[in-house]
């Protein structure tokens, strides 16, 4: 069991959304609280590759640049359609 306290201004939106919801508080608090958490992990994983890549890089582990350009040039031709 969780208890918070929240100022007046977010109680007041918070009893407007839920209303215009036909939710409870508490269920909009929890859907919140999850879809934060979901992004705050996201976000950690991205991170955590974003760093895997640049460690990879620099140990050499990545692509030439003349590989890279062989696969961008397998997107298309040059000239917008």
């Amino acid at each position: 069991m969780l208890g918070t306290r929240l100022d007046a201004n977010l109680e007041k939106e918070l009893t407007e959304y839920a209303r215009k919801l036909g939710q409870t508080k508490s269920a909009v608090v929890k859907a919140a609280l999850r879809e934060y958490l979901c992004n705050k992990r996201s976000s950690r994983e991205h991170d955590r590759l974003t760093l895997k890549g640049w460690h990879q890089i620099e140990n050499g582990e990545g692509l030439s640049p003349e590989d890279v350009y062989a696969y961008l040039d397998t997107w298309g031709p040059d000239e917008p359609v």
